[in-house]
C-alpha cells in the first residue's frame, strides 16, 4: 500500500478497504478480481467446546456481551471493516460498548490462534483464510466453533495507478482474463492465486465499501 501510494509500483493486489483508500487518495483504478472476491465473508469464531458436555459454549453473538473480542487489522476489509458494519447494522451493537475488551490483531492467523488458545472469547476473521488453515493443518476442526458468518461482500482487487495508459491497462487485464486452467503452466498460476479464472473489476463493485468506510471514518 505504501509503495503503491508513493508511486513506486504500478500494479498491486489490494484488499477492499486499502483499494478504496488508494482510489480516494491517488485515483487507483480497479483492473480484475477473482470470482471469490465478489462474495467474501467473515467468520465470527470462538474456542470449540462440545455443547452436549460443556454448557459454556456459546452459539450466538448475543451471548458474548461483556466478553473479550478481537478484530483483525484495522485496515482489513474482512477482519474489521465489514464485521464492524454488520454488527452495527444487523445487531445494533457497538463493539467497544458491547464487549469487555476489544483488540486488533495483525493477521487473520493471529486472530484464529488467540481464539483457539482461549486468549479471547470471540474473534472475527476472513472465512477463506480460516478454511485454508483448517485444510493445511494450522488449525484442527476441533479447535474453533463458527458462531456466525456474515453476508457476502466485495473484497480484493488487482489495481493500477491512474497514470498507466489505457492500452497498458487493457493488455494487463486481458492477460489476467486469458489465463486458462486447461493449460498446465497457466493452471499453476491460477492455483497459486487460489482461483480458476479472473473477471473484470469496476469502481461500482466497491461503492458499498466506500460508503461504509466513509461512515466509519476509515479513509485516511
Amino acid at each position: 500500500m505504501r509503495l503503491f501510494n508513493e508511486g513506486k509500483i504500478e500494479l498491486a493486489y489490494l484488499g477492499g478497504l486499502t483499494f478504496i483508500q488508494a482510489h480516494v487518495l491517488n485515483d487507483a483504478q480497479p483492473l480484475v478480481m477473482r470470482e471469490i472476491d465478489t462474495r467474501f465473508t467473515s467468520w465470527f469464531i470462538t474456542k470449540n467446546r462440545d455443547r452436549d458436555r460443556d454448557r459454556d459454549r456459546m452459539d450466538s453473538i448475543s451471548e458474548f456481551k461483556n466478553h473479550t473480542f478481537a478484530f483483525g487489522n484495522k485496515l482489513s476489509t474482512s477482519g474489521h471493516l465489514m464485521p464492524r458494519y454488520f454488527m452495527q447494522t444487523q445487531m445494533q451493537l457497538s463493539a467497544e460498548k458491547y464487549f469487555s475488551k476489544v483488540q486488533h490483531t495483525r493477521t487473520h492467523d493471529e486472530t484464529a490462534y488467540l481464539v483457539r488458545d482461549g486468549i479471547v472469547d470471540l474473534g472475527v476473521a476472513n472465512s477463506q483464510i480460516i478454511k485454508k488453515m483448517l485444510l493445511d493443518g494450522r488449525l484442527n476442526e476441533n479447535d474453533i466453533h463458527i458462531v456466525w458468518e456474515t453476508p457476502p461482500y466485495t473484497d480484493y482487487v488487482w489495481a493500477t495507478q491512474n497514470y498507466v495508459s489505457e492500452t497498458t491497462k487493457m493488455k494487463l487485464r486481458d492477460a489476467f482474463l486469458r489465463l486458462n486452467g486447461q493449460n498446465i503452466e497457466q493452471e499453476k498460476i491460477l492455483t497459486s492465486l487460489t482461483t480458476k479464472h479472473f473477471i473484470p473489476a469496476g469502481i461500482n463493485d466497491f461503492q458499498l465499501l466506500k460508503k461504509i468506510a466513509d461512515k466509519l471514518d476509515l479513509i485516511k
